[in-house]
């Protein structure tokens, strides 16, 4: 199972920031029958920052075998649709591959202040200078995955860079009703990625979102869908 994009789609909360918006969300991970993971979502936003933190944990067998976790945290400003990180933490154990990433944004180009473990540099590895134009994996998702109008849940993309790897997240058009919005999706692998990663994994994974208004102006996530190797994982709001 590829737990980097599953506990991704799904792991989010928030700090304090000199917002007022707050949202919070609950969500559970299941392969199957099994319940895979155990996440909480919170948020606050200002029309000038946010500061977001986020935690995921494995649940059922997935806690039983491995230590499955996400910690990240990221801070910065946003100006209507333009996001500009300024600071990320991260600390990922997917079970396979495990990672511990600083980063900052001074003018915007992200600056590596420490990672590991420590990796060769190879022909794939990328040049964090080169990836200005990349939000923070937690950035990302948040706006992939926060509360908005129904005009807004489809039909974009994003790039995100995590210290090492760059993805994107891609929304095609958006297909529902007055009453729900479904949005189907790839997570598309960039680079930093060997080229025995992107044999195993491919180099996109599909996913859809289902979001249900509770105001005109905010439709929230209900369920996701990653379409693993493994299978199908959903990801439900338990709100």
């Amino acid at each position: 199972m590829r737990a980097a994009l599953i506990l991704a789609l799904m792991a989010l909360s928030a700090a304090p920031a000199p917002a007022q918006d707050a949202t919070s969300l609950a969500l559970t991970a299941r392969f199957g029958l099994f319940k895979v993971a155990e996440i909480t979502l919170d948020a606050r936003e200002s029309d000038g920052a946010y500061a977001l933190q986020a935690r995921a944990v494995g649940a059922g067998l997935v806690a039983a075998f491995r230590d499955v976790h996400f910690d990240l945290n990221t801070e910065g400003e946003r100006y209507h649709d333009d996001w500009l990180p300024r600071r990320f933490v991260g600390d990922t154990d997917t079970g396979r591959r495990q990672v511990r990433v600083s980063m900052r944004w001074p003018q915007g180009i992200p600056v590596i202040d420490a990672i590991s473990p420590d990796e060769p540099v190879t022909e794939w590895s990328l040049d964090p200078a080169l990836q200005g134009d990349a939000l923070d994996p937690l950035t990302a998702f948040w706006r992939l995955l926060r509360p908005r109008p129904r005009g807004e849940l489809c039909g974009w993309s994003v790039d995100l860079y995590d210290g090492r790897r760059r993805a994107r997240l891609v929304l095609h058009p958006g297909q529902g009703d007055p009453g729900v919005m479904t949005c189907g999706g790839a997570y598309q692998r960039i680079g930093g990625y060997s080229a025995r990663e992107l044999d195993e994994r491919g180099p996109s994974s599909p996913f859809s979102l289902t979001f249900h208004p509770r105001t005109p102006d905010h439709w929230y996530l209900t369920e996701a869908v990653v379409v693993t190797r493994q299978g199908r994982v959903r990801v439900l709001s338990t709100e």
